[in-house]
Formats: C-alpha cells, structure tokens, sequence
C-alpha cells in the first residue's frame, strides 16, 4: 500500500510539472515579481542558476489523515530549448540525497536530450529544500542498536509527531 502511495505521489507530481512546462512553453510568461504561475504553483527563478525555475509542491503529510496538513516538496525545473516532446524526472536513488544535490550531474547526462526535453529534478521529502520530518529519536537510531530500539524510538517518533502536528 505504502508503494502505491508512493508511485501515486511521483505521478501526480510529474503530472502537475508536465503541465508546469507544458503551459509555460505554451505563453504563460513571467509575472510583476519575475516569478512565474502555472496552476496553483508559483516558480521563482533559481538562485544562481540561470535558466532554471524552482518551486515547491505541497504534499499530504500523512495521505491516511487530511488533518495533517501538507509538507512541502522542493524542485528545480529547466526548461527545453524548444517545444518539449516530455519531461525528463530525475530523482536521487540514495537514501537520504537530494536530486538537486547531483543537479550538475544530471544537466551533463542529459544535455544532448535538453533541446526538446524539460528537465525537472525533484528532492524527496526531508532533503534538499524539500520539508523534513524531524523526528531526532530516529536520527539518531544506528542499525548496531538492534531492532528493539528501532521500534521504541519509531513509537518515541510517532507520539512526538502526534504532539506537533496536534492529529486526534
């Protein structure tokens, strides 16, 4: 269940992108503050990177429980040179890495596909820009300490976040 949700979240994502570059390409030019709007998201131009377009996407905290309230998820996104054919979602594999951390490597590989291909590399939550889950009994777990106290700091975990989040 937990993967389905996952993958849902990647393909709602690269959705609302898609159509981000979609829309953008097609005239939707940049408003009075330089940023640019698309839907309901606001993209700003990158700091420090010419050409490229960031912006966050608020997710569901927890998709079991709306009262959760959102986290938000962080992205960079370069668009084609032309009339895009597709986007190209670039997202770190390891854990704990954010896609924008390696973003110098991902505009070297795919640089030759960049003149009819948007670029969207996005940070999973709790790295990058993305928004953390900050929960310091499990950060400081180790897998030396055994399973046992992986499930006693998870419950330390659940009722600290049950406490600042203020769920039922």
């Amino acid at each position: 269940m937990r993967q389905r949700r996952s993958r849902l979240v990647s393909a709602l994502l690269l959705a609302t992108v898609v159509t981000v570059g979609v829309a953008s390409v097609a005239g939707a030019e940049p408003d009075e503050d330089g940023g640019l709007t698309v839907g309901r998201l606001h993209l700003e131009p990158c700091e420090d990177l010419p050409g490229a377009w960031c912006g966050t996407l608020p997710v569901p905290f927890d998709r079991t429980d709306p009262s959760a309230g959102t986290i938000p998820v962080a992205f960079e996104w370069y668009p084609a040179e032309q009339v895009p054919v597709g986007t190209i979602v670039a997202v770190e594999g390891g854990p704990g890495f954010p896609s924008t951390g390696s973003r110098d490597y991902y505009l070297e590989l795919f640089a030759p596909l960049q003149a009819t291909r948007n670029l969207l590399l996005f940070d999973n939550r709790g790295t990058g820009g993305s928004g953390l889950v900050d929960c310091r009994p499990l950060q400081r777990w180790h897998p030396a300490l055994g399973n046992d106290e992986y499930v006693r700091r998870a419950g330390r975990c659940g009722d600290q976040l049950n406490a600042s989040r203020e769920l039922p």
